[in-house]
């Protein structure tokens, strides 16, 4: 497993509003600190958010060219297009009360630092043909090249600072095979096979040894961050009560990402500086 390590550090030093508040000279630190850990306890998947590369589409029959044709091109051409959700979603979150925990007296020079840690892992995402464009039968060649994961906090649901970003590597290819019906259904409803062969091992195995061998191939690398919060980010004030969360986006094209259960947690420590 490789580790890739990003850090992203916001710290302002300005004033009242900075990090450290100077009073004659001097720094003066409350001796109470206040922390909080919070773990990702279940399992989280972000699908794929775009299709992977058709590099080959291939209709079954001669029969079916009429109809068959112009979806396979449609196919083609939906090659790295975006599905799905594009938006960022949460899988660490706590809500702060700062009048409770820290006291209105450290609103203005208080600061909080956020620190996480989150192992991704990435899966080639196998698309259905026909839900692209039906009726299709046939099989198509899938392949899924690298790309960006990102991860970013957010203070009520607003994004401080740049996301932290990770490359998943290359995960190969795989083939998908839609069959043709006995006679064409009225209407259409081609049905996507669970049939499928990736070519991601030696030529000569089973199809079943060879989707493992592919399968065993996930990425798996764990991205860490950090921020520094201060009253700054909040107009000067701290408000009694806000909510951390720590966001992921899927960037990928056509693979899947997956954080384990327990594999990431997010640490908050206040200092409540005067």
């Amino acid at each position: 497993m490789k580790l890739f390590t990003g850090i992203l550090a916001v710290a302002l030093f300005c004033g009242g509003g900075g990090l450290f508040a100077q009073s004659g000279g001097g720094v003066a630190i409350s001796p109470v600190l206040k922390s909080f850990s919070v773990g990702g306890e279940d399992s989280v998947s972000f699908p794929a958010t775009h299709y992977p590369i058709f590099s080959e589409v291939r209709p079954s029959a001669a029969e079916w060219a009429a109809d068959a044709g112009p979806c396979a091109a449609k196919i083609r051409a939906s090659s790295g297009l975006a599905k799905g959700s594009q938006k960022p979603l949460s899988i660490l979150s706590k809500i702060i009360n700062f009048h409770k925990e820290v006291g209105d007296a450290y609103s203005k020079t208080a600061a909080i630092m956020v620190t996480w840690t989150v192992r991704i892992e990435g899966n080639a995402e196998l698309a259905n043909p026909p839900s692209v464009c039906s009726p299709f039968y046939g099989d198509t060649t899938q392949k899924f090249p690298e790309g960006d994961a990102d991860v970013m906090l957010y203070v009520d649901g607003v994004q401080k600072g740049r996301a932290v970003s990770m490359t998943i590597p290359d995960m190969g290819q795989l083939t998908s095979f839609t069959p043709l019906p006995a006679k064409p259904p009225p209407p259409y409803s081609p049905q996507f096979s669970d049939y499928h062969c990736s070519h991601c091992s030696p030529v000569g195995q089973s199809c079943d040894s060879v989707e493992a061998a592919c399968r065993a191939r996930t990425h798996d690398p764990t991205v860490t961050g950090t921020a520094t919060l201060t009253a700054a980010d909040f107009g000067g004030t701290f408000p009694s009560e806000f909510q951390l969360d720590i966001m992921w986006m899927n960037k990928t094209t056509g693979s899947a990402i997956v954080s384990p259960a327990g594999m990431r947690n997010m640490i908050i420590t206040i200092l409540p500086v005067k």
